[in-house]
């Protein structure tokens, strides 16, 4: 009979609980680096079909001259264009239609839509860059109006267009008459100076850079402040994010009063 010394038995169980601590280790770190997913938009607007909107280039209205707008007004383009649901034009489609209608900028609702109507499109994005403070830390104020001139961004939802009304209506269209012909402003309008030397500014980039960056370089998710190209991606996120927001509270006050005023 063959009896296993108290000491090689000791040292056995050391090293499968070493193993299974090492192992135990591994399978967390993994988990730990796996990258987080960033957080995506999605559309406020009802149906099945994507709303498709177009931006008109940002006006600097922050008194710096070096300010590229085009660069910004492209960020913009691109997180509008990342929100599920909707789709935007490049801004060489929008540009090309202001030069076919000799607007050499968006001044006013008429104009806006004018615009929104030449493209074809559901809405249109103007608006103005108030603050830039290039250095780090950045400053970028940005104000951005949604105008829209199709019935999908102007109504909760089609069942909004009872039975009643459509029989008493004296023409097909008559009974969306209301809706295109919507008074001329903005349906939502946000507005934001990003100072990233407040905290609350930086944690809400720390936010975003989740799942956008790389966990283990040198400046990690710090590079969204160290340059004002990634700054403005942050900046446009958030705006289109809370102009969303704005929209998907305006349609659901839409949906309560046509609850409150639809016949039984």
């Amino acid at each position: 009979m063959t009896i296993a010394h108290p000491m090689r038995r000791a040292t056995a169980a050391f090293a499968f609980a070493a193993l299974l601590t090492l192992l135990t280790t591994a399978a967390s770190g993994c988990r730990a680096s796996r990258p987080a997913l960033p957080v995506s938009l999605v559309s406020p607007y009802p149906g099945q079909t994507e709303v498709v909107w177009a931006a008109a280039p940002l006006r600097n209205e922050s008194g710096v001259s070096i300010v590229d707008e085009l660069a910004v007004t492209d960020a913009l383009v691109n997180e509008v264009q990342s929100v599920l649901g909707i789709t935007c034009l490049p801004v060489n489609r929008t540009l090309g239609a202001m030069r076919a209608l000799r607007l050499p900028s968006v001044n006013s609702p008429e104009q806006a839509l004018a615009l929104a109507r030449a493209l074809g499109v559901d809405g249109i994005l103007v608006g103005t860059i108030t603050a830039w403070d290039p250095y780090d830390p950045p400053t970028l104020g940005l104000s951005i109006a949604v105008f829209g001139q199709s019935a999908t961004m102007r109504t909760p939802q089609p069942a909004a267009l009872n039975a009643e009304s459509i029989r008493s209506a004296p023409s097909d269209t008559a009974a969306g008459a209301a809706v295109l012909t919507a008074p001329l402003g903005p349906l939502s309008v946000v507005s934001e100076v990003y100072d990233a030397s407040d905290g609350e500014t930086r944690e809400a980039v720390r936010r975003y850079a989740e799942g956008r960056h790389d966990p283990k370089s040198a400046l990690a998710w710090k590079r969204y402040t160290a340059s004002m190209g990634l700054y403005a991606k942050f900046a446009c996120f958030d705006l289109v994010e809370r102009l969303l927001d704005s929209e998907r509270a305006r349609l659901a006050g839409l949906a309560a009063r046509a609850e409150t005023t639809t016949p039984p």
